[in-house]
């Protein structure tokens, strides 16, 4: 299948990589000007979780750059804060009229601004299980997480499937075991409030590791994040059907002694967040429309709003930025 992923970030090149080992034709779309400092091979330092065990892998990544969005392609992988994906799907869309879009961006609103933008049958929606970054000789340090999570767009009809199915088979050619959600956009804004918390404490100090010994500072991220999946609940959301928050019934008091012993038997889990201080104006905005949304809904966010003061969030959220419809 002929992939163009947009630019070569962390999640574009952890998943060029698996899509071009199962030998898929990827490219990496990056901007004229940025196309000749590119080097013309980059260097994985891998953690590779694919077929329900870990492995270590140092590999080189000879990938292939364009400048060119309009040579025809039938996947076209967007991964970016939500802002800026939304601005390369209005670019790009009107060059690819035929491919399927998959958007990987956290996002309180389920990008619903994509509407204006794209038809939603062509979009999925998705969110990687992957991540990591970039050391200090550029190196790529990051963990493959095998179970992505993927879900229609806002505005796609129940029979809008086709996409979906699409993604799903290219992503298992390339040893990946994908999960459907049939609410996509719920499942995000859960995995929002279950994260947006916890990047605003690691806003305080800018280091993980402080943010660890700071059993106080854990405990108030834990209630905001309850407060968080409040919001959500009040917005309609049933978190009965999320495993993940089966967590926020533990004791405000023992959470700081689970999160510091998964923090460091979890290798994966440390890669992924690896990137959390560099991504904080990720969070601002998510922050922002959360509060925002609690207010509106008489939601009680005493310990949200607390941690917000680290965070000094001033960015425009993506409901927000409507990109322009296509000629």
């Amino acid at each position: 299948m002929r992939i163009l992923i947009a630019g070569n970030g962390n999640i574009g090149t952890l998943y060029g990589f698996a899509l071009s080992e199962a030998g898929h034709d990827v490219r990496h779309l990056i901007r004229p000007g940025k196309l000749a400092a590119q080097p013309s091979i980059a260097h994985l330092d891998l953690l590779d979780e694919r077929g329900g065990r870990e492995v270590h892998r140092v590999v080189p990544y000879s990938w292939r750059l364009t400048g060119r969005a309009n040579d025809p392609v039938d996947l076209v992988l967007v991964a970016s804060r939500a802002p800026a994906a939304i601005e390369s799907v209005a670019a790009i869309a009107p060059q690819q009229p035929d491919a399927t879009f998959v958007v990987w961006a956290l996002a309180w609103d389920g990008l619903a601004a994509l509407a204006h933008v794209i038809d939603p049958a062509r979009i999925v929606l998705g969110y990687p299980d992957s991540g990591g970054t970039r050391d200090d000789a550029g190196h790529y340090v990051l963990a493959l997480g095998a179970e992505p999570h993927l879900g229609p767009a806002v505005g796609a009809g129940p029979a809008d499937t086709t996409a979906i199915g699409q993604v799903t088979t290219v992503l298992q050619s390339a040893g990946l075991e994908p999960i459907q959600h049939p609410d996509m956009a719920g499942w995000l804004r859960v995995h929002t409030a279950m994260t947006v918390p916890y990047w605003a404490a690691l806003a305080r100090d800018r280091d993980i590791a402080a943010m660890l010994r700071d059993g106080r500072l854990l405990r108030q991220a834990f209630r905001a994040q309850n407060e968080a999946l409040a919001i959500c609940a009040a917005s309609g959301i049933d978190l009965g059907g999320y495993h993940e928050v089966d967590m926020v019934r533990m004791p405000a008091v023992l959470f700081p002694f689970a999160f510091r012993w998964l923090f460091r038997r979890n290798e994966s889990m440390r890669r992924v967040t690896a990137h959390g201080v560099d991504g904080l104006a990720e969070a601002r905005p998510l922050y922002a429309a959360m509060l925002a949304e609690a207010e509106a809904r008489a939601v009680r966010t005493p310990n949200l709003q607390a941690l917000g003061r680290w965070l000094e969030f001033d960015a425009p959220y993506a409901s927000d930025v409507v990109a322009p419809r296509p000629a």
